[in-house]
């Protein structure tokens, strides 16, 4: 039993291929001869083929070889003569025959003894091929599986040499050849049964994963000693992306062609989406159309949540999108001036009509959005909304039903859709999973590239105005993966894209925002990373439970180290796209409290005394109006709130030309440190502390400086010369600024009253 173990197990692991010689003559008994005379005969292992081969002596003189066929049968094995004389393919069997193989050698061999074993082997072959059936196919088909025997074979022949000798002397008795006959019949069976059994059951798991669209996750957190090609491929992957998802270069007759091949006009895709949501549309509940067990507390929270994030629609046009059971046409027509509810499943929509059916002013419409057929006139609706619509269309379609949405939407008119990112949230079994699983980065770039012209030539495309993370699902679930965006339709103009754009595409590129977590440490890009983060936050004292404004988060190096410190609730926003996109993907699997946000501080909203904490890190240098900020900041704190800002200061009095350039350059507004903590005090915030930090400033800059000069071949090796270069010198440039006491680094904290 052990000696078919040790084979199968090397069979398995690829080891086995000891070239030995076969003796002069096996043990006399069969029970003695069937397994010693296979292995000492010689045993050949063939990589990259499907067949795997094992050598074996046929002593033509006796032919009681049923064990050693019945196990060769099973792996699919050949059988050859060592002395050369013939070999038998059992692939080779015919109609009850079989028919040899065209390996014969030239020897001369015995014809009449040949003869009888062939006779011999032909009937038990017969009653063989009866009892395995099709054994060969599933064994051959489970091969895969055998690989995963075994951690290291490398003392095979060692291990098979000491085996035979112990089984010389194990065969000198008649009764242990008996026993060993039984024993060994009933181990080959029980193995070929469990490899078939076990094989069936993990080919279903790897289906299973191979449909459920985790794989679709890539975003982990990113290891900073990713090689150069690693670094480089988040660009190229943007670019790329850029490149490909285009709306607004195709015509009209493409985007129709696109509709009949890829739309509800029979393509693969929307055949599988269907049946998908067929299968799961059979209890028209909120838990079925959520597919989470905990869909009716989620929803309680949820569904308020989506509502308050959409911009006024009070008498207005909506069209919403994968309707459902109607969750939010009822919400939406209590405000709306009309409502078109569409979803593909018939009999959703007939649900979502029964319960919302009383209202006047919802019209109910099965269709396909990516269907030709479906049409609403340009510019007719001031709000569309969806709730996990796009997830469920392939990547051709989601360009496609962009491009339809923005000539459907009003100018200044909005797009709301949400959508589960990276990995599925819903604790719902399912069998198939068709769900698109995509990097938030995806839909922003499609969106942002899609424009549209009308008939006087007029250009239009979609001006991003938020995107944040649902909260309901990172307070229950920690799980920032629930996202959504809002678009307003905005005439194009070139000249004019904003200072987002200019972050995203000039100052934070997503290669430039690398380099700097290269140099603060992973999840971070402000000064002295971790430890300088370690050191400010000490000061808040924070508690668990409370909650945190992280105005500039950057990439949530920051935001994840409170919330897993202190257990806090952290909101991270920032005006980059993509800063966010990158702590959206440094938050894949620390479960922490932290949601983030695409926006403009100048510009957000929260309710008076929402926060405990403010914090902010070399950011605010980039507002002109920092009296008005922080007399905002001043409302959203509670009372006993605490404030603290870590920003780029100047000396008093008037700067240099060349330092005056670089602030012009960059478009920041600097102050002197006791200038910045009077705007404080003015905003109505008490107990300023105002402190010129500059000599720490400029230590670590030294300390970041000497690191990135000591690891040159490995940054040069992970991005490339001329980021290195504007690193040290930029680096460089600072020490020059702060050594001639132009440039100052201010901390500051503050308490509302």
């Amino acid at each position: 039993m052990c000696v078919v173990l040790i084979v199968l197990w090397k069979r398995r692991k690829g080891s086995l291929n000891p070239q030995c010689t076969s003796p002069k003559s096996p043990p006399a008994s069969p029970c003695a001869r069937f397994l010693p005379t296979m292995l000492y005969s010689g045993l050949q292992w063939k990589k990259g083929r499907s067949k795997v081969s094992i050598s074996t002596v046929v002593n033509h003189k006796r032919r009681q070889l049923l064990p050693t066929i019945l196990m060769a049968t099973a792996m699919n094995f050949r059988f050859r003569d060592t002395r050369g004389s013939r070999s038998l393919l059992l692939d080779d069997i015919e109609d009850g025959g079989i028919r040899p193989s065209s390996s014969y050698s030239s020897h001369e061999i015995n014809e009449h003894e040949n003869d009888r074993a062939m006779d011999g082997l032909q009937d038990r072959v017969l009653m063989l091929k009866k009892l395995t059936g099709d054994i060969h196919e599933e064994v051959e088909g489970h091969n895969r599986m055998l690989d995963r025997m075994g951690n290291d074979m490398d003392s095979s022949r060692g291990v098979l040499s000491g085996t035979m000798d112990k089984f010389k002397m194990v065969f000198q008795t008649k009764s242990s050849r008996k026993m060993f006959t039984y024993v060994a019949s009933f181990v080959v069976i029980f193995l070929i049964i469990y490899y078939l059994t076990s094989g069936e059951e993990e080919g279903v798991d790897r289906h299973t994963l191979t449909n459920n669209g985790e794989h679709r996750r890539r975003g982990g957190a990113e290891d900073p000693s990713m090689t150069r090609r690693s670094r480089r491929s988040v660009d190229d992957a943007v670019e790329q992306t850029a490149m490909e998802f285009q709306p607004g270069h195709l015509t009209s007759e493409e985007l129709e062609q696109l509709s009949l091949v890829k739309g509800g006009g029979g393509g693969e895709e929307r055949e599988i989406q269907k049946n998908y949501w067929v299968e799961h549309s059979v209890d028209l509940t909120v838990e079925a159309m959520m597919l989470d067990s905990m869909a009716a507390d989620l929803d309680k929270e949820e569904r308020p949540e989506v509502l308050s994030l959409l911009p006024d629609y009070e008498g207005k046009n909506v069209l919403e999108l994968g309707a459902g059971i109607g969750r939010f046409t009822g919400e939406l027509a209590k405000k709306a001036g009309k409502v078109i509810a569409l979803d593909f499943i018939e009999s959703v929509v007939k649900k979502n009509e029964s319960i919302n059916g009383h209202l006047g002013n919802v019209e109910f419409m099965c269709a396909d959005v990516t269907s030709s057929d479906l049409n609403f006139p340009a510019e007719s609706m001031d709000l569309v909304f969806s709730n996990w619509l796009l997830m469920y269309l392939s990547d051709t379609e989601v360009e496609y039903v962009a491009e339809r949405l923005l000539k459907w939407v009003k100018v200044g008119g909005y797009i709301f859709f949400r959508e589960s990112c990276f990995h599925q949230s819903g604790d719902h079994k399912r069998k198939n999973n068709p769900t698109h699983y995509r990097e938030p980065r995806f839909y922003t770039k499609v969106f942002k590239e899609c424009h549209t012209s009308d008939v006087s030539g007029n250009s239009y495309e979609l001006s991003l105005v938020g995107s944040k993370c649902i909260g309901a699902y990172v307070r229950s679930k920690k799980n920032q993966n629930q996202i959504c965006w809002i678009w307003k339709k905005v005439v194009n103009t070139e000249n004019d894209r904003g200072f987002q754009q200019f972050l995203d595409n000039i100052q934070y590129k997503n290669s430039g925002i690398l380099r700097y977590e290269r140099i603060f440490g992973p999840g971070f890009v402000s000064t002295g990373g971790l430890d300088t983060t370690k050191e400010f936050v000490a000061m808040l004292d924070l508690k668990p439970g409370q909650k945190v404004l992280d105005v500039g988060c950057g990439i949530g190096g920051g935001d994840f180290y409170m919330a897993e410190t202190f257990d806090v609730d952290v909101v991270g926003i920032d005006l980059s796209v993509n800063m966010i996109s990158f702590a959206l993907e440094r938050a894949i699997g620390l479960k922490c409290s932290v949601d983030f946000e695409v926006a403009d501080c100048t510009k957000k909203s929260y309710p008076d005394n929402t926060f405990d904490v403010i914090y902010s890190r070399d950011t605010i240098l980039h507002i002109q109006d920092k009296p008005a900020l922080f007399r905002t900041f001043y409302k959203w704190l509670k009372p006993g709130g605490k404030v603290l800002i870590s920003d780029y200061c100047r000396k008093s009095g008037t700067p240099s030309e060349d330092f005056a350039e670089y602030i012009k350059q960059r478009g920041y507004d600097l102050h002197d440190v006791e200038t910045y903590g009077q705007m404080l005090r003015d905003a109505g915030f008490g107990e300023v502390t105002a402190e010129d930090r500059t000599e720490q400033f400029k230590e670590v800059l030294r300390r970041e400086l000497e690191r990135v000069e000591k690891g040159k071949e490995e940054f040069i090796h992970d991005f490339t010369e001329d980021d290195y270069n504007d690193i040290v010198g930029g680096w460089k440039a600072k020490l020059v600024r702060t050594g001639s006491g132009e440039q100052r680094w201010g901390l500051f904290v503050a308490k509302k009253k």
